[in-house]
């Protein structure tokens, strides 16, 4: 932009320039013609005079008519000249000084960005190279610079090649989550983005690059796949009956709750209303805790109720219920425990005190 700026104002100063000589030349013929004519007018008009007169006379006129002349013709377009002169001069230091100014800033900006920024020739060579990149990468702007473009892995460099002849011809490559070399030899996960610089021709001189280190994002990444598939592996092989539904029908089953319910398969659960599978005089109250739970965020650690299986049969269980969040929507996680064998057991335990009492 300033560069732009500076070649207007040159260019706009260029067509006020008049050419020294033409202007001398015609200033020398002008004189002349008014010489020429004064002495016309006196040896024409007046009557012969001494020559000192004559001089006099001649001096004079050559006077009255130049001095407009001179003025008009001379002194002013000068001033103009000078004018302009000193207008361009100021518009010029201002604008390398705006130029100075952006350049810095860019500077500072480059240096500090968090970013790595690194700008390559058309020969793949490096030609500039920001703090960010020796964070990342581990070379120094000394170390580097002139260096052929050294990121790319060995087994990448037809990969490489096809791709900086796509940046010469003037593409610009889409962000990519690569791999890039390190000076100690590892590998670092970056988001690369590279982009043409085209110059005032609109020629590609050189390539931009700029790389953000995401090795802590694929981390996590890893890290989250690794819970999901630690929490998945439990949940199936889990003896309790998990399930998690949102109030009207279950949207997950583990293996065993499927089978507490009569199920052969979670299939069989997921889809199917949660009122099917409550016991009709535990419905009421079923409906009022899945309310707190959905609304308030209640959370129920242990509840005895019954359930009815597929097959009809009822079953005693103790579940633990509390809220949960799946797709900005809260739901209820369910955790479920087959106690029927339990409540028979209590049953029989019961049972046998009365005999021993009254038998």
């Amino acid at each position: 932009m300033p560069g732009r700026v500076s070649k207007d104002i040159t260019s706009k100063s260029s067509a006020h320039e008049i050419s020294p000589v033409k202007y001398f030349i015609s200033v020398i013929a002008a004189l002349l013609i008014i010489e020429t004519l004064v002495m016309v007018v006196i040896h024409r008009f007046l009557p012969p005079q001494p020559l000192m007169v004559e001089a006099f006379i001649d001096s004079f006129l050559l006077a009255f008519v130049l001095f407009p002349f001179l003025y008009v013709f001379v002194f002013s377009p000068l001033l103009h000249i000078i004018t302009e002169q000193k207008l361009t001069e100021a518009r010029l230091r201002a604008s390398e000084l705006e130029l100075c100014e952006s350049s810095q800033k860019l500077r500072i900006l480059f240096q500090a960005a968090p970013v790595a920024i690194f700008v390559l020739d058309r020969a793949a060579h490096v030609t500039m190279w920001n703090g960010a990149a020796e964070r990342i990468f581990g070379w120094t702007a000394e170390e580097i610079i002139g260096k052929h473009y050294p990121l790319m892995p060995p087994h990448a460099g037809e990969e490489f090649a096809a791709s900086f002849q796509k940046l010469l011809a003037g593409e610009t490559l889409p962000c990519q989550e690569v791999q890039r070399l390190r000076k100690d030899g590892s590998m670092v996960d970056v988001s690369l983005y590279l982009s043409p610089l085209f110059n005032a021709q609109d020629k590609v001189y050189a390539t931009l690059g700029i790389a953000m280190d995401i090795s802590s994002r694929k981390e996590a990444e890893v890290a989250l796949v690794e819970t999901k598939e630690k929490y998945r592996r439990l949940v199936d092989f889990s003896p309790y009956g998990i399930a998690i539904h949102d109030g009207e029908r279950f949207l997950f089953s583990n293996d065993a709750c499927a089978a507490m319910l009569g199920g052969e398969t979670p299939d069989d659960i997921v889809g199917r209303p949660v009122m099917d599978f409550v016991y009709p005089d535990a419905r009421e109250e079923g409906e009022k805790y899945i309310e707190e739970i959905i609304s308030q965020g209640k959370i129920f650690p242990r509840l005895e109720t019954k359930f009815i299986r597929m097959d009809g049969k009822v079953v005693d269980v103790e579940i633990a219920a509390i809220p949960f969040t799946l797709k900005n929507k809260r739901v209820v996680h369910l955790i479920a425990t087959d106690i029927s064998d339990r409540k028979l057991a209590e049953q029989q335990h019961r049972v046998s005190c009365w005999k021993r009492m009254f038998w």
